[in-house]
């Protein structure tokens, strides 16, 4: 649009609103109405925005584990963990055979397992561990420590 074109429109109002003062009361009252929708959208966003900033912020909260596991699973969560969900988490195999992790997910993985000796971190840089599966194979156990944080 062209300069020429707005100054044009520009005056249009200008003499609409002169000849009928309840136009411009009109006009000022909607604008009023779309700012109100604004800030309030802008509010949700916020909110929602504040939401997620907490989650990454560390409680300060170091928890120690130390389990056995056996091959029927293992289930951490928050009805029997009570400082779940965490932000991130070390396992460490003390073995003395292999463990099979799985995080958040409900169907149970035997691709890749933690041997013994071997450690795993995990860092979701705020609180979305909310599940961890962990078992051996059949007839093996080891012991694990988890080193848990939220």
């Amino acid at each position: 649009m062209t300069q020429e074109r707005v100054e044009g429109i520009k005056r249009k109002i200008e003499m609409i609103t002169k000849e009928r003062g309840y136009v411009q009361q009109a006009i000022q009252t909607q604008i009023l109405y779309d700012m109100a929708s604004l800030l309030e959208d802008m509010g949700k966003t916020l909110v929602d925005f504040h939401q997620d900033w907490k989650e990454t912020i560390p409680k300060a909260k170091l928890r120690p584990l130390e389990l056995t596991i056996t091959q029927n699973i293992t289930r951490l969560d928050p009805t029997n963990t009570y400082d779940m969900p965490w932000m991130t988490f070390d396992l460490s195999n003390d073995g003395p055979d292999p463990v099979y992790v799985t995080i958040n997910e409900e169907e149970l993985i035997e691709k890749a397992p933690l041997n013994s000796g071997d450690s795993l971190t995990v860092d979701m840089k705020k609180r979305n561990i909310r599940k961890l599966y962990l078992f051996c194979g059949q007839g093996n156990t080891a012991q694990v420590r988890i080193y848990a944080k939220s």
